[in-house]
């Protein structure tokens, strides 16, 4: 959803607090522990937030350009924005983005990007740009499907390096198809190996019952045919009967 209220607003300041400092991001400790900037304070931005019961626990912030704030990104990469804007293309750009670390695997992020790529598409945007560390690339381009827009620059405001990326709007239907087609194609091999895998336990299964059932006769015949005394020695036996039966019961379920 979006936030609304000023409780939704600052926990979800006070999440990208939190794991920006963590990150190494902020190097000097603010008492009020909010991270946000002047672009926060604007009509037209967009914070987005996923949430647990009353617990804001995933959270991204849309940043729409305009003529006398421009974007956050204007510090870096003011020419190739320049040049999306001699075109008369509506530019936002995404920021803010946090997800606690133990929760990551979760993927809510997944959740908040449809939103915003819906949000975009009724506010007619052409272009959603973003600037990451290089280290984080790969993730954004297979998660949101960026491309790359801007070279690698040094970004003071965090101390680290920084690598622009964009979304043409123009062509994120298409994107999203081949997506989904790439995901359905690797759904059918892994569909197709454990077929095949299946066969082959099914074909190996009997054979290799067989082979137990062999084992188990042998130690009934050399129970019988000798009487054995030594704890050790039967102990040994009853350990191997016990594993032919467990084994048995393996191959069945195979």
């Amino acid at each position: 959803k979006i936030a609304e209220n000023r409780d939704e607003f600052a926990q979800s300041f006070a999440l990208v607090y939190r794991e920006y400092l963590a990150s190494g991001y902020i190097k000097n400790p603010h008492p009020t522990e909010l991270h946000l900037s002047a672009f926060n304070f604007l009509p037209t931005t967009c914070v987005f937030i996923f949430r647990s019961y009353l617990t804001v626990i995933s959270t991204l912030t849309q940043i729409f350009d305009s003529r006398l704030f421009g974007l956050p990104m204007d510090a870096l990469y003011g020419p190739e924005l320049n040049q999306l804007r001699d075109q008369g293309r509506k530019l936002t750009e995404l920021s803010a983005l946090a997800t606690p670390r133990e929760i990551r695997w979760c993927t809510l992020m997944v959740f908040l990007s449809k939103t915003m790529f819906e949000y975009s598409r009724i506010n007619n945007v052409d272009d959603i740009c973003i600037m990451v560390n290089p280290k984080h690339v790969s993730f954004y381009k297979t998660m949101f499907l960026f491309d790359d827009f801007g070279p690698e620059r040094f970004y003071a405001g965090v101390g680290a390096p920084a690598v622009a990326l964009r979304i043409n709007m123009d062509h994120i239907e298409q994107n999203l198809l081949e997506k989904e087609k790439e995901e359905l194609r690797e759904q059918l091999g892994h569909a197709q190996r454990l077929e095949a895998v299946g066969t082959l336990a099914g074909g190996v299964a009997p054979d290799f019952n067989n082979y137990l059932h062999s084992i188990q006769g042998n130690l009934d015949i050399l129970r019988h045919m000798h009487e054995i005394t030594d704890e050790k020695i039967l102990k040994h036996l009853n350990r191997i009967n016990d594993i032919t039966e467990q084994s048995s019961k393996l191959t069945q379920q195979l």
